[in-house]
């Protein structure tokens, strides 16, 4: 498909300032990088970088940008064979394949989301992962590698520039990936979400319960069990009013460069 649609573009290339603006516009992170860039070559070479097999968006908002209609039937064919691949390829069978349409280097550690899933791998298809994270983490959220344990490892990578809109769009649709199954959330060196914590302070107090169930007449376990649990519920407290502060931080970073 790259091949084909780089021939179209070209045939009757736009103007090279042009088009590097536009890219520069669309992901600001690759500004260095065209900066060094003097020819189409090269800058249809950094557009197929940052391609991934799932993910070419773009690739489309240059070919829709410049209304390169014979380059956009090309789109249209790849994009409808790439979703029927997706909707019958089983996860375990893209277990630790990489999705870059060229090698890459690793994305770095403060690019990179990590989504696990409490899914069995033989029971997913491609299309259940690629449908949760468009409808959660938008359209420049590449998926890297899905690796698997216990559970569904999918690892992905997105523009550094667009990390305080990224961790406001998945707190936004947390409870949408919690009700699919959402074991842990990670963005850069930031947990979002992590479901084994709430686990953890709901086993610890289960056993407490169960211990004072033995030893009913226990007055001073019973008082040390409520003064545990509510610093416990304190402590949970908190923790939202952080969560609910960093939000709201970013959600004014992210009107303020809106409107510059």
């Amino acid at each position: 498909m790259f091949s084909n649609v780089r021939k179209v573009i070209s045939k009757c290339p736009p103007s090279l300032e042009d088009l590097k603006t536009f890219i520069e516009d669309f992901n600001s992170d690759l500004e260095a990088e065209l900066s060094v860039i003097s020819n189409l070559q090269g800058v249809m070479r950094l557009i197929r970088k940052n391609c991934s097999l799932t993910n070419f968006v773009i690739l489309e908002a240059v070919v829709e940008h410049f209304e390169i209609d014979d380059a956009q039937k090309f789109i249209d064919d790849y994009k409808r064979e790439i979703d029927e691949s997706c909707r019958n390829l089983s996860v375990d069978l893209c277990l630790n394949e990489p999705f870059d349409v060229v090698q890459a280097s690793p994305p770095l550690k403060c690019e990179t989301a990590t989504y696990v899933f409490d899914w069995r791998p033989d029971e997913k298809k491609l299309k259940d992962i690629t449908d949760i994270l468009s409808k959660t983490s938008g359209k420049l959220v590449k998926i890297k590698y899905i690796d698997t344990g216990y559970s569904i490892v999918v690892t992905c990578s997105f523009p550094h520039s667009l990390t305080g809109g990224l961790i406001i769009k998945l707190s936004e649709n947390l409870e949408l990936l919690i009700k699919n199954g959402l074991m842990k959330l990670t963005v850069g060196y930031c947990t979002i979400w992590k479901k084994q914590k709430i686990q953890e302070i709901q086993e610890a107090l289960e056993e407490e319960v169960e211990e004072i169930k033995e030893q009913p007449h226990d007055i001073k376990r019973q008082k040390e069990l409520k003064e545990t649990a509510q610093q416990l519920t304190n402590i949970l407290s908190e923790k939202e009013k952080e969560l609910n502060k960093m939000k709201e931080e970013l959600r004014v970073m992210s009107v303020i460069k809106k409107t510059k």
